[in-house]
C-alpha cells in the first residue's frame, strides 16, 4: 500500500462511519428546519467531501460512483447554508441586544425580518434533502468502509494537505492587515479546509489543530456579526421609517466596530497561522528520502574518465 499510514486509514474510516451514520439521523429533522439538525447535516456533508476522494483511492473501489455521491453531498451543504447562517444571525442579535441593551421593538423587527428569510431558504433547502438519498448513500459508504479493511491503493491526501496550506498561506498573505470581510471568509475557507486534511493525516507540530480551530472560531464569529450586519441593512433600505431607520444605523455602525475590534485581535495570531501553513506546504512527500536531497548526481563514465587524466598526467610527469 503506498503513500497511506494505518493512522489515516484509521482516521479516515471514523470519519466515514461517524458521518454516514449523520446523513440518516439529521436528514429528517433538518428538513423539518430543527436548528441542530441543520448544523450536523451541513457538517457531515462537509467533512464526508473531505473524506471521500482519499477513502475511495485507498480501497480501489471503481464500482463506487465517487463524484455522483460528491455532487450530492455539495448540493446539500449549499442549500443548508443560507438557512444556517440566519440561524447564527439570529443569535448573534440576541446576544449583542442583551449586552448593548437595544430596543426590544427593533430587535423584534429585525428577527421577524431573518425568520422570513429563514423560511424561504428552508423550503429550497428541504427540496435538496428531498432530491438527496441519504439511506442510498450510506450503504455505499458501509461499503467503502468495508473494503478500507484491505486497502490496496494509494492517497492523495498529501498532496491535497500541501496545496491546502499553500491555498491558506496566499489567503493571509493577499488579505494582508486591512478589514476586508470578503478577504477575511476566504482565509475561514481555507483554514477549515486544511483543518480537515490535518484531522486525517495528523497534525504536522502538537497544538496544530487547537490554533486552526482557534483560527476558524474567530473568523467564524465574525463572519456571523457580518451576515447580521447585512440583514440589518437590508431592513433599513426598505424602511421609510427615519426614526426606524436611524436606530438600524446605530445598530449597524457597533456591530462594525465590533467586528474591527476582533479583527485587530485576529491579526495577531495570522503571521505564526501562516508559518504553520508554509511549514505544511513545504513537506517532504513520503516517496522522496531527506537523506537523499541534495547530493550531486554522479554521470555516467565519471570514474572512467578520472581515471584516464590520471594516466595522462602520470605520462607527461
Amino acid at each position: 500500500m503506498a503513500h497511506a499510514t494505518t493512522q489515516t486509514i484509521a482516521a479516515l474510516t471514523s470519519s466515514l462511519r461517524k458521518n454516514a451514520s449523520t446523513l440518516t439521523s439529521s436528514s429528517h429533522r433538518a428538513k423539518r428546519g430543527e436548528v441542530r439538525g441543520i448544523h450536523r447535516l451541513r457538517v457531515a456533508t462537509r467533512r464526508l467531501r473531505e473524506a471521500l476522494p482519499a477513502s475511495a483511492e485507498l480501497a480501489l473501489d471503481k464500482s463506487l460512483d465517487s463524484e455522483h455521491i460528491l455532487r450530492d453531498l455539495r448540493r446539500v451543504t449549499k442549500a443548508l447554508g443560507p438557512v444556517r447562517e440566519l440561524d447564527v444571525a439570529r443569535t448573534v442579535l440576541a446576544d449583542v441586544a442583551e449586552r448593548e441593551a437595544w430596543p426590544a421593538a427593533v430587535v423584534a423587527r429585525i428577527d421577524e425580518y431573518c425568520e422570513r428569510l429563514r423560511a424561504g431558504a428552508l423550503a429550497d433547502a428541504a427540496q435538496a434533502i428531498d432530491t438527496f438519498d441519504a439511506k442510498a448513500t450510506r450503504k455505499s459508504l458501509e461499503i467503502l468502509l468495508a473494503k478500507l479493511d484491505h486497502p490496496t491503493g494509494g492517497s492523495t491526501l498529501g498532496t491535497r494537505r500541501r496545496e491546502a496550506a499553500r491555498i491558506l498561506s496566499r489567503q493571509i498573505e493577499e488579505a494582508g492587515t486591512l478589514y476586508a470581510p470578503t478577504a477575511l471568509h476566504e482565509i475561514r475557507i481555507a483554514a477549515k479546509k486544511l483543518r480537515y486534511v490535518v484531522e486525517l493525516t495528523g497534525e504536522p507540530a502538537p497544538g496544530s489543530l487547537r490554533r486552526f480551530r482557534a483560527l476558524q472560531a474567530g473568523l467564524g464569529r465574525m463572519h456571523d456579526a457580518q451576515v447580521l450586519q447585512h440583514r440589518i441593512q437590508e431592513l433599513a433600505a426598505t424602511s421609510g421609517d427615519r426614526g426606524f431607520v436611524a436606530t438600524l444605523t446605530s445598530m449597524e455602525r457597533t456591530l462594525e466596530t465590533i467586528c474591527r475590534e476582533w479583527h485587530a485581535k485576529l491579526l495577531k495570531t495570522l503571521p505564526g497561522i501562516r508559518v504553520l501553513a508554509d511549514a505544511i506546504a513545504r513537506e517532504v512527500p513520503p516517496a522522496v528520502r531527506p537523506s537523499g536531497l541534495g547530493r550531486p548526481a554522479r554521470m555516467i563514465g565519471t570514474k572512467r574518465a578520472a581515471a584516464e587524466l590520471g594516466r595522462r598526467r602520470s605520462r607527461i610527469a
